[in-house]
């Protein structure tokens, strides 16, 4: 253990970058090199390996807007990266506010994703392309 004074020099095991730290433990630069490393073990890879990911953003809210436009809802989208959600949609004088995330499989099953948000529905879509969604009941059409 070392003491809070102690900087040690350390090559980051992700990007092979050295960089400084107090903490003997510490294998990573940064916290995009810890989680590049953990998807890579625990995740399933996507179709969109070496895409950015704001490009794999913007492919899956048109998917997103694709799957409610053929369930007979109009679909706007956000013109702003700062707005409270990614796509409004609106039947029948209903407007619900979409989140849409991508979402990564995990090696157990399950999918992973960031899953606050403040919108009325969670569109999660996985890298195979299925769509999940949270925030809706049985029978909501959707």
């Amino acid at each position: 253990m070392t003491n809070g004074f102690l900087r040690l020099t350390k090559v980051c095991e992700c990007c092979s970058v050295t960089f400084k730290t107090n903490r003997d433990s510490q294998k990573y630069c940064s916290a995009l090199c810890r989680s590049e490393i953990w998807n890579k073990k625990n995740c399933t890879q996507t179709e969109f390996n070496g895409i950015p990911p704001s490009t794999v953003g913007a492919i899956n809210e048109l998917r997103a807007a694709t799957y409610f436009l053929a369930k007979g809802f109009e679909v706007f989208r956000a013109l702003s990266p700062a707005c409270s959600c990614d796509l409004a949609i609106l039947k029948d004088d209903n407007l619900l506010r979409i989140e849409v995330r991508t979402g990564y499989t995990r090696a157990d099953g399950k999918i992973t994703t960031n899953r606050k948000h403040r919108a009325d529905i969670l569109v999660i879509i996985s890298g195979d392309g299925v769509i999940h969604l949270e925030g809706v009941e049985d029978g909501d059409g959707l």
